[in-house]
């Protein structure tokens, strides 16, 4: 017998099941490593042959989380936190319902809400069908955006839960543009109010001076052609109107 056929009888046969959602991936991890150890895969390659073992909705997961092109330790370690026996379908719509029941105040706060929905369902409602957790995804994305955002664009027609997520940003960020045009206008009303509205024979040029006495602009107080200028003449009083050249 050939020592290539008693190396080949000598070198046991393991296999790796793909990890999905519902697996527990401390006990995986485990078994992959053991067989790592044996086929002597090591470094990067222990990080792709991990990569490739991952099935669909795990591999989106991760993609979600930019952890494609992590180290083998900052995957593992995610997944240790997030797909553990101590953390089933119950924890995770616990987790889903506390997480939507408020609104969120920042728009730099949609992204990792979006994450975090999307890990949440994946694993609260894994038994159910990819369209109704993308429509809960959907839904429960509505929930959290400002009273303000008009959230009825965002329903199960959307083709897919980023789309979803791009809606909102947009929505969201109309209401903002008009809130900042709302607030020019106050400031320019109250401007107008304090300091004088635009002089358009000037090129422009805002009238900064306003009158005291008469209200109008264009010229202060002690130079105000409406008022009246009272002096003594001879022990008599006489009072005498001041025009301005200007007025």
């Amino acid at each position: 017998m050939s020592s290539s056929v008693v190396n080949q009888e000598l070198t046991p046969c393991v296999t790796m099941p793909m990890f999905t959602i519902n697996d527990d991936f401390i006990s995986w991890e485990q078994r992959f490593k053991l067989y790592c150890d044996i086929y002597n895969i090591e470094g990067d390659q222990k990080r792709i042959q991990l990569l490739f073992l991952m099935d669909n909705q795990v591999a989106y997961i991760l993609n979600v989380n930019q952890l494609l092109k992590a180290e083998y330790e900052a995957i593992s370690k995610f997944l240790c936190e997030n797909f553990n026996r101590n953390y089933d379908a119950d924890d995770a719509i616990l987790e889903l319902d506390s997480l939507t029941d408020s609104k969120i105040e920042n728009i730099e706060d949609l992204d990792i809400a979006f994450k975090k929905i999307d890990e949440l369902v994946e694993i609260g409602y894994a038994k159910s069908s990819h369209e109704i957790r993308r429509n809960i995804k959907i839904s429960r994305l509505s929930r959290i955006l400002p009273k303000a955002v008009d959230n009825s664009y965002l329903n199960s027609k959307l083709p897919t839960f980023y789309r979803a997520k791009i809606m909102a940003k947009i929505l969201w960020k109309e209401v903002l543009e008009n809130e900042d045009i709302k607030t020019d206008k106050t400031f320019g009303h109250h401007y107008n109010e304090l300091c004088g509205p635009i002089n358009q024979k000037s090129g422009g040029k805002l009238i900064s001076v306003k009158c005291n006495y008469c209200k109008e602009y264009g010229h202060m107080k002690y130079s105000c052609p409406r008022k009246r200028k009272t002096y003594k003449s001879g022990g008599h009083m006489k009072t005498t109107y001041r025009y301005s050249r200007n007025y």
